[in-house]
Order: structure tokens, then C-alpha cells, then sequence
């Protein structure tokens, strides 16, 4: 059994970042896969790697960075297996992709 899993939105995310990069690199989007894949069994198997945020709003959330990219593994560190609920360049605002505005 694996020690994570991904929601749908994780995995859409996965899926538009190695297609992003491999528009442009094949090789490189195969690496960058590969790193976020160590790094999500990295957090499978300790949960307590990552950091809290306080503008997620959501204090049971935690934060890890996928060296030496510059994506973030945003995950429920209490749940069995591990939920990874996004994964997300980190130069985008998190907290707002997680909680988009409602009612426009």
C-alpha cells in the first residue's frame, strides 16, 4: 500500500506540470517527475517534514518544497494514507488556489 494518495486535483496538477515542461524539454519533465514522485513518498513516510502556513487557512495543512524545483506538495498529514491535496509552483498564491473567492 502506498504511503500517499493524491486527490483529483493533485493529480490534474501533476499532469499539467509535466505537461507544461516537456512542451519544451521531454528529459526534463521526465526528472521533474520523478523528484515530485521521491518527494511525495519523502512526506508518505514522514508526515511531519513539512511546514505549517498560516495563509492557508486550513491549520491541519502542511508544506513541502520539491528540491530543487520550485514546487510545493500541499498535503493532510493525519489522514492514511497521506492525502496530497496540490501540488503547486511556488511562486503562485497558494493560499488563494486553495480557496478560491465564491459567488462572482
Amino acid at each position: 500500500m502506498s504511503g500517499f494518495v493524491l486527490t483529483p486535483e493533485a493529480e490534474c496538477d501533476r499532469d499539467e506540470i509535466v505537461i507544461f515542461i516537456a512542451k519544451k524539454n521531454r528529459t526534463a519533465a521526465i526528472h521533474v517527475l520523478d523528484t515530485m514522485q521521491a518527494a511525495m513518498r519523502r512526506v508518505g513516510e514522514s508526515p511531519g517534514l513539512g511546514h505549517r502556513r498560516d495563509d492557508l487557512g486550513d491549520e491541519t495543512l502542511r508544506v513541502f518544497a520539491v528540491r530543487p524545483y520550485p514546487y510545493l506538495i500541499i498535503y493532510r498529514p493525519n489522514t492514511k494514507p497521506l492525502q496530497i491535496i496540490r501540488l503547486i509552483h511556488g511562486a503562485r498564491d497558494v493560499g488563494a488556489l486553495l480557496h478560491p473567492p465564491t459567488g462572482l
